[in-house]
């Protein structure tokens, strides 16, 4: 009988999610310098010989974000796993996330060959993965998997009203492995984007606007919670500091967005200032800015601030018609806030 071949992935095999918490971890534990394998492993639960850690290891490599193998001592972050970890605000985590998901030369490669068209359906996006970027038959709906997921996560894939469009890599700084050439997208792929009625396709919407101070931890838990669920999101900063009363990036993403989700500064939503006798002028910055929020979005606006014990997120209304999550940094944020998003009808859920 003769032996199974052994497949080769020129790719990653676990998507960028499925990684990150690799690198966050070495940020955490060890304020991002190089981390024992072992203590690495044992922070993530699991163990050196893992056969799952060994392949995520070498997946956040080729990913560019760590520096390491199972049998080295040590795992290190690069440049750009530094970035996303310890980012200075949304937007480099943001460009950090995008030059991740472009790093392995097979998804950098299909994204260009499809950039400003639809994503193709299943049997042409595989033709394309096997014909012309070396890809086994065997493993083509794997690679598309994660293509699809990482896409959305990065935001170089979006969602338009049910149908997904590769928006483009230009944007992104490109990592120096990145393929100088792309294949040609089928002619299959060519397909009118209006519907039964006439209408485009395209939703002229923007996404979930996540909006929040500075590189405030919530914020980028929030981002990435919407991301993961295809479900396209941007981000502004609130710029307590600043000297308009609402920030430019956040009112010009704010007249698009579809829903909000408002990291609240610093903790409780009373945030008095030390004299006891009012607001400071940060905070009342933050109100004038929640304020805006519901004057353009109603009850498409879901508030996310902190708790000061270690309790379960919770979820309640805000002033009889805003949802509002109050979360600790031991408790999940997932349930409680996707329940507020429902809730908010900022995301809507189909069953069957």
């Amino acid at each position: 009988m003769a032996r199974r071949t052994r497949l080769n992935r020129p790719y990653p095999t676990h998507s960028l999610q499925d990684v990150l918490p690799i690198s966050e971890t070495i940020q955490e534990v060890n304020g991002g310098r190089p981390v024992e394998t072992g203590l690495l492993a044992e922070s993530l639960g699991t163990s050196v010989k893992s056969s799952a850690f060994i392949q995520k290891l070498n997946s956040s490599s080729k990913y560019g974000l760590t520096i390491g193998s199972h049998s080295d001592v040590l795992i290190e972050l690069t440049d750009l796993g530094e970035m996303l970890t310890a980012p200075t605000s949304f937007e480099e985590r943001s460009d950090a996330i995008r030059q991740a998901a472009l790093a392995p030369d097979v998804f950098r490669s299909f994204y260009e060959a499809y950039e400003g068209k639809r994503m193709p359906e299943d049997v042409y996006a595989a033709n394309t993965l096997t014909r012309q970027l070396g890809v086994h038959a065997e493993l083509a709906e794997e690679c598309l998997r994660i293509i699809r997921r990482n896409g959305l996560f990065a935001e170089i894939i979006a969602d338009r009203s049910g149908a997904l469009v590769v928006e483009g890599t230009r944007e992104a700084e490109a990592p120096e492995s990145a393929s100088e050439s792309a294949p040609r997208a089928p002619d299959s792929t060519k397909r009118d984007t209006g519907d039964a009625d006439g209408r485009a396709a395209e939703d002229e919407r923007g996404g979930v606007l996540v909006v929040a101070d500075g590189d405030d931890r919530a914020g980028m838990e929030a981002l990435d919670l919407v991301r993961g669920l295809g479900v396209p999101a941007v981000s502004a900063d609130l710029d307590l500091a600043g000297a308009a009363l609402v920030s430019e990036s956040f009112a010009l993403a704010l007249r698009t967005a579809r829903g909000c989700v408002f990291v609240w500064p610093g903790g409780t939503l009373s945030n008095y200032d030390e004299t006891g006798e009012g607001f400071g002028p940060e905070t009342a910055r933050a109100w004038a800015a929640l304020g805006a929020t519901v004057v353009q979005l109603g009850q498409r606006t879901v508030v996310l601030y902190g708790q000061e014990d270690d309790g379960a997120s919770a979820v309640k209304d805000l002033s009889g018609s805003i949802m509002a999550v109050g979360h600790s940094r031991s408790a999940n944020l997932f349930s409680s806030l996707m329940t507020a998003l429902i809730a908010s009808g900022i995301i809507k859920v189909s069953v069957g």
